[in-house]
């Protein structure tokens, strides 16, 4: 297992964390979603890593098997979701994301991006130059996978 190395650099990680806490709730503000945010990371989890069952989902989730099992059926009577044979084992079924699920998911990521580009236009010339450095290691971040997909993975 890789070791995770610090290096000792002036930093103030907390504050880093509860600044970006704070923007992940702004953009929920600032663009809101028609779905619930479970209904809106079981998706995402579903296109970036593809069918999976539903109590793998549940434990990624955080909820119990049974309320996902709910939101499942939801998504699925939307269009956003589908139910697909294992393809290991006839007893189990996958749940995959559909074209729709992709186009619902692009769209909330258009205009969530689109309000933050927005407020990142109202900010003065030197903070947008300051953000723009963090691109890559914010992209870095975001690649990481979470708690919840790295222990299932």
């Amino acid at each position: 297992m890789a070791q995770s190395t610090s290096v000792a650099l002036p930093v103030d990680r907390a504050a880093v964390a509860d600044v970006l806490d704070r923007l992940v709730v702004w953009a929920r503000r600032a663009a809101p979603s028609r779905m619930s945010s479970t209904s809106v990371t079981t998706l995402d989890s579903l296109a970036h890593a593809g069918p999976q069952r539903v109590t793998d989902l549940a434990v990624q989730q955080r909820v119990a098997q049974p309320s996902m099992t709910t939101l499942v059926n939801r998504l699925c009577h939307e269009g956003y979701a589908e139910r697909l044979p294992h393809p290991h084992d006839g007893r189990s079924m996958l749940v995959g994301v559909t074209a729709e699920g992709r186009r619902v998911l692009s769209e909330r990521h258009t205009e969530r991006a689109a309000a933050l580009e927005r407020a990142i236009s109202r900010l003065s010339a030197e903070h947008q130059t300051a953000l723009a450095g963090l691109v890559e290691p914010l992209r870095a971040l975001t690649e990481q996978p979470s708690r919840n997909e790295s222990s299932h993975a």
